[in-house]
């Protein structure tokens, strides 16, 4: 931390007024982008554009040289306690700013994503290049001017000397630049609705990276868990092989049935590893740090009461941010249309110039002009601006009976999850586990077959799986009804 009272006492003290290196550093220093002495803190620069070892090297001569300028001891003191700790500060933060976020929640994922993602910044620029176009559609053409001269003697030569001086000017009338105009505003709207739009695609996605990752980590843990378990009965019944209860057929299969659980671990690893690289993907480059972990649960959220199709739908149409973007689109393609029907409107071009001839008195002209529109009455263009109104118009047909299925489905969804997962609850869980912990005991014992044990091992597999699939269709289900229905996912 440097507070202002540091250059406040700077410029106060008394070798400021011969104008040493160390004021006129302090000025620098105070000035700096990335040094707010102000604000008492030193930070780096958001766009990480600064050099921490830099900084670190201006805050240490500061200090050491007014430090120097005291005469007693214990400021001195202060003072290189307060630069070894600023310069601590500031390398413990550049530390952080490159490793990256190490925990993360779903909902700040989301967040870093809208924050970082390339494509989330691209649809910014997109609203920023629309807001451009109205811009330009609001200024009028420049005038022209001009400058006649005038040689009249070759030989002996003479130089020309300008006798005319005018410009020329086209003024739009009937009312193109309006619509010029109404077509640029329509297109900053479209682009804010796609930005949105495409933020909501981004956290969804985001969002189903995210419980993927959940999902794959639980799925790990479970298939190391049953292969701690399944080495331990291998082992028990490796004993019961050589005390001659089992044969050695017997022993062949569940080597190989061991075989089969590492490769479900290893493949349950390596999914993973894939979708912690695409959640880190889709958040941005180097947000995330590269061993981070992620915090939540697979617990699905709870409906205040159960979602109707109709009623999904209304919502659907009234917030859904790319259905507003195709109506844009629509009044956009209405103000080219009205656009190209004026184009036959000619502009009024003016004249205005001032003659010089020596000796005589200056004269001056004054013209306009205007195009007949004989030939040319822009029927081409308006029948192609009369076609892209009507594709407009049918867009939004097509992507209404699209959200009208996308909301059934996901209702569908959301209702087949809550089913699958009232099948598989925690109680049908600790059946499965007791069915298999029986016959376990009972092959173990030499009453049950081997048969019996490994087929309870396969069906306790199965239903620790779909219990875990279940939580996270869940999950992403009540997510997607979220997404159709246009409702924030945060």
């Amino acid at each position: 931390m440097l507070s202002h009272d540091l250059y406040g006492k700077i410029q106060q003290s008394p070798r400021a007024d011969s104008r040493c290196t160390v004021h006129r550093r302090a000025a620098s220093l105070q000035q700096s982008p990335c040094v707010d002495i102000e604000n008492t803190d030193i930070r780096l620069c958001a766009q990480r554009r600064c050099y921490p070892q830099k900084i670190s090297y201006i805050i240490i001569h500061h200090l050491i040289m007014w430090a120097s300028s005291s005469t007693r001891i214990i400021h001195r003191c202060t003072l290189v306690a307060l630069c070894l700790f600023s310069v601590g500060l500031l390398s413990a933060n550049a530390a952080r700013a490159q490793e990256g976020v190490k925990w993360v929640s779903a909902s700040q994922a989301i967040r870093l994503a809208l924050a970082h993602n390339p494509d989330s910044r691209a649809a910014e620029q997109n609203v920023v290049a629309a807001r451009g176009g109205v811009e330009q559609a609001k200024v009028l053409p420049n005038p022209d001017i001009f400058v006649y001269t005038l040689g009249r003697e070759i030989r002996p030569a003479q130089a020309p000397t300008p006798n005319q001086f005018g410009f020329t000017w086209t003024i739009p009338i009937g009312g193109k630049r309006a619509a010029r105009i109404a077509i640029a505003k329509t297109g900053v709207s479209a682009a804010r609705a796609g930005r949105l739009a495409m933020h909501r695609q981004l956290a969804m996605s985001v969002e189903t990276a995210f419980v993927t990752v959940l999902l794959d980590r639980s799925m790990l843990e479970f298939a190391k868990q049953d292969q701690n378990t399944f080495r331990q009965s291998v082992k028990i019944n490796e004993i019961r092989y050589k005390d001659g209860k089992i044969s050695f057929g017997e022993v062949l299969k569940l080597r190989i049935q061991a075989r089969q659980v590492d490769d479900a671990v290893r493949e349950a690893n390596q999914n993973l590893i894939n979708e912690r690289l695409e959640l880190r993907r889709l958040v941005g480059e180097g947000v995330l740090a590269p061993h981070y972990q992620v915090v939540g649960s697979l617990d699905s959220p709870k409906m205040p009461q159960d979602p109707v199709v109709n009623t999904v739908l209304q919502q659907a149409l009234q917030n859904r941010a790319d259905y507003r973007a195709l109506r844009d689109q629509q009044s956009s393609a209405w103000s080219a249309l009205t656009l190209a029907r004026r184009q036959i409107i000619p502009d009024i071009g003016v004249l205005a110039d001032y003659n010089r001839e020596p000796g005589t008195d200056g004269s001056y002209d004054l013209e306009l002009t205007a195009t007949m529109p004989l030939f040319d009455r822009n029927h081409g263009n308006i029948k192609r601006a009369q076609a892209d109104y009507q594709k407009a118009g049918l867009a939004i047909d097509a992507f209404r009976a699209q959200i009208r299925a996308d909301v059934a489905r996901a209702v569908q969804q959301w209702r087949t999850s809550q089913q699958r997962l009232l099948a598989y609850n925690d109680d049908f869980v600790k059946t499965a586990r007791e069915s298999l912990d029986i016959a376990r005991h009972s092959y173990e014992e030499g009453r049950g077959s081997l048969l019996d044990f490994l087929d309870a091992e396969s069906s306790y597999r199965d239903v620790q799986r779909a219990y875990r699939t279940a939580e996270a269709g869940a999950v992403l289900a009540a997510a997607n009804i979220k997404f159709v229905s246009g409702k924030d996912l945060q």
